[in-house]
């Protein structure tokens, strides 16, 4: 199966790229500078910021660590023909998909796609265009990151990822899989990313490979299961990285994280499976491999 990666420049998506390449054939990649019309003021940035540097910095070091990591791990593009653009609404997007023709498109770590690029990107393949989603849908959408907001909301339960089909809203397209992320409980704050990175890449995989044996893939609306909410960078404030950590610290424990807790506190809830469609989701804590 022959696809093409929407992404950034960013060790996490050079993991993705190798981890999707090793099973598909990734025949191009469209690199993102991801340069937008600044959202917020000059003083709202930096005052995050210093929230960030003061408040949330044992968060900030754990994710540098996670992309060195993922650095020294991942070469990055090699070997695959690529294009970069400021943004990934660009025409060159679009010029550069048609002409390789892919059998399916990949999104990942790119500003919000339009509805013109999204309809653009359908008319070539006829397959779709997926998107990785780092938070469990329909529960926790948008950012900027979805296991810092589960921490923050004390819901830890929701500590997962999701791939679904892409639409022009933040995060709610139809699920095609939803899973939480297998954790022990006495993960530290670096290897709790790490695995939610690794877990969100075996999801990739997996559906990459389910459509490519040729199965069906249900697109379930994230509205039939639960209206869930999304979260902005403008909520993430000192107080909301204060109770993250003091959670993780106090809260995030073997016991909190068993498999037989958390099918409790997610009972009554849904999520999708790929082999069993809408379930249960205390089953979507199976082992993915």
């Amino acid at each position: 199966m022959k696809i093409v990666l929407l992404t950034s420049n960013s060790p996490l998506q050079h993991q993705l790229f190798s981890r999707l390449n090793e099973s598909s054939e990734i025949v191009g990649v469209v690199i993102s500078r991801n340069i937008v019309k600044p959202k917020f003021s000059w003083f709202f940035q930096k005052k995050q910021s210093v929230w960030v540097r003061t408040f949330g910095r044992p968060m900030l070091i754990a994710w540098r660590e996670m992309l060195s990591h993922f650095a020294r791990i991942a070469p990055g593009f090699q070997d695959c023909e690529s294009i970069c653009v400021e943004q990934i609404n660009s025409i060159e997007t679009v010029e550069f998909v048609r002409r390789l023709k892919p059998d399916i498109i990949c999104v990942s770590g790119t500003n919000l796609l339009g509805k013109k690029l999204i309809s653009d990107l359908q008319s070539i393949t006829g397959r779709g265009v997926l998107n990785l989603h780092t938070g469990l849908s329909p529960y926790i959408k948008g950012g900027p990151n979805c296991t810092n907001w589960c921490l923050a909301l004390n819901r830890m339960e929701w500590i997962g990822n999701t791939i679904m089909w892409i639409d022009p809203k933040i995060d709610t397209g139809a699920i095609v899989l939803t899973q939480c992320t297998p954790l022990e409980g006495n993960e530290t704050l670096l290897e709790l990313n790490i695995k939610v990175i690794n877990h969100a890449h075996d999801l990739y995989v997996k559906t990459i490979l389910w459509i490519s044996q040729g199965h069906d893939i249900q697109a379930v609306s994230q509205d039939s299961i639960s209206k869930g909410t999304t979260f902005f960078t403008r909520d993430w404030d000192y107080k909301q990285m204060i109770r993250a950590f003091w959670n993780f610290r106090s809260k995030f424990n073997p016991e909190r994280m068993s498999f037989e807790n958390r099918s409790k506190l997610l009972m009554g809830t849904k999520v999708v499976d790929l082999e069993y469609g809408l379930i249960p989701a205390d089953l979507s804590l199976r082992d993915t491999n």
